[in-house]
Parts: C-alpha cells; sequence; structure tokens
C-alpha cells in the first residue's frame, strides 16, 4: 500500500497530463481562460496574480495579455529560499527560467505583497476547492496571508473526488475547467 497518498495521485494525474495531445491543452485552455473573465472577482480586479504553465498546464499567456490590454497589474511568483514573492511583469521579456524551469519575474520587477486575485496551478482539484499541488508547499505559503480570491484552473478530467488534506493546504475559492465554473469555498 501506498504511504504518501498524494504522492500516488501526484504521479497517476502527472502522468495523465502528460500525454494530453497540444491540440487538446490549446483548446481547452481557450476555453477556461474564456470562462475566468466571468467570474466577478477575476473582472473587476486591480492585480492579478498569474502562473507561467509547465508541463501541461493550463495554458495562462491569454489572460496575461487580456490583463495587461486592459491595465490590470499581472504578478507572477518568483521563487526565494523556500518560499515565493509576487513581482509585477509589464512584458512577457520580463522573465526567464527559474530554479524549477519555470518561468519567472526577473529580479529587477518591483515586488507587490498580494493581489485582487491569485490564479493557481493544480496537479488535481476537488469541486469543493481542495487542491493537489507540485508539492513543494510554495502556493500555500503564499496563500496563507493573501487576501485574495483564489482561482484554480484546471482540465475538467483533474477535478477529482477527493484529495488528501495537510493542516496547511489551501482551499481555492474557485475552479475553472473548460466544461464549468465551480465556486468551491466562499
Amino acid at each position: 500500500m501506498e504511504s504518501d497518498p498524494k504522492g500516488r495521485l501526484r504521479r497517476i494525474l502527472e502522468h495523465r497530463r502528460s500525454g494530453v495531445p497540444p491540440g487538446y491543452a490549446e483548446d481547452a485552455s481557450t476555453r477556461i481562460c474564456g470562462a475566468l473573465r466571468g467570474i466577478g472577482e477575476f473582472a473587476s480586479a486591480g492585480s492579478v496574480a498569474l502562473y507561467h504553465p509547465k508541463r501541461g498546464e493550463v495554458r495562462t499567456q491569454v489572460i496575461m495579455e487580456d490583463c495587461l490590454s486592459r491595465g490590470v497589474r499581472v504578478l507572477l511568483p518568483r521563487i526565494s529560499g523556500d518560499g515565493m514573492t509576487l513581482r509585477a511583469v509589464e512584458d512577457p521579456r520580463d522573465l526567464a527560467r527559474g530554479r524549477f524551469g519555470i518561468m519567472e519575474p526577473l529580479e529587477r520587477c518591483p515586488e507587490y505583497g498580494d493581489a485582487d486575485v491569485v490564479v493557481v496551478p493544480v496537479v488535481g482539484v476537488t469541486r469543493g476547492g481542495h487542491r493537489l499541488g507540485r508539492g513543494r508547499g510554495y502556493y500555500d505559503r503564499l496563500l496563507a496571508s493573501s487576501h485574495a480570491a483564489f482561482i484554480a484552473l484546471a482540465y475538467s478530467w483533474q477535478v477529482v473526488e477527493r484529495v488528501p488534506q495537510g493542516p496547511h493546504d489551501i482551499r481555492m475559492h474557485w475552479v475553472v475547467t473548460e466544461k464549468d465554473v465551480i465556486q468551491a469555498a466562499s
């Protein structure tokens, strides 16, 4: 029997995500980004924290372009020690590969403490907003002190019945897939 249920579920879902055809990812990401615009907190946000996608995650580049064109401050995480900070970016050229191979803001980009909305990557998520992340706890530590609306972007097959929870896991307020917009927690 697997002694780490989170690790087992993460491996299953990451393996499934690695086989996602590019056409599916592109189409689903476009639909997810369109649905995201319908969430009131996102539509009225003055600042939005996004992630840069890695290994088949829902693509966020269109969201970044949309926010920048509407004058919304775009923040992306930058890994620093065992935590992450949010830094403002004004252009994709403000990004470079970070410690885990993920594009993140350059050191010169200004740091911000919080955002109105934080768009969060997932490996898996429940309809109730319980998220399975990459396993290092960076987002949980960042979100613990945030007053933002937390929105998980996922492909519909990443929505699972149950995600094992730990004491520091942060619930999402919204889950957006190519098929559903789910208000998970209020």
